[in-house]
């Protein structure tokens, strides 16, 4: 998984950072501190590993940050080892509230669009 940073965000940001993703079938990965060591940085590009259950699709995913420095992602990328390769691209661009849950689900089943929530569970089913 790669998240880039916009370059429009703060230099650095050390706020807690947690992630949550999955596909139409609710097969879902939640990875709770996603903050790079050094905090996101403006304009890198930052690589995760992420293991969980195997998915049919990553459709949806939020993030949810937590401090005061703020954090603006450009977009975050998930690579599935079961898919053709072609990575799912969430795009993003404005920062993130602080303490809610934030993203995107374009799942069929689901229903597609953006939205906030303050619980994980909530988030992945929020619209």
């Amino acid at each position: 998984m790669q998240i880039k940073t916009s370059c429009s965000a703060p230099r650095s940001s050390a706020d807690a950072s947690s992630l949550v993703f999955g596909d139409a079938y609710r097969n879902e990965v939640y990875a709770a501190r996603l903050t790079p060591r050094d905090g996101f940085e403006r304009c890198a590009t930052d690589t995760f590993e992420v293991a969980g259950p195997c998915g049919y699709g990553v459709c949806y995913l939020y993030l949810r940050r937590s401090g005061r420095a703020g954090w603006t992602p450009e977009w975050v990328r998930v690579y599935e080892p079961t898919t053709s390769g072609t990575p799912s691209t969430f795009y993003y661009g404005d920062p993130l509230p602080d303490g809610v849950w934030y993203g995107l689900d374009r799942c069929v089943a689901a229903g597609a669009g953006a939205g906030a929530s303050s619980e994980p569970g909530a988030a992945a089913q929020a619209l």
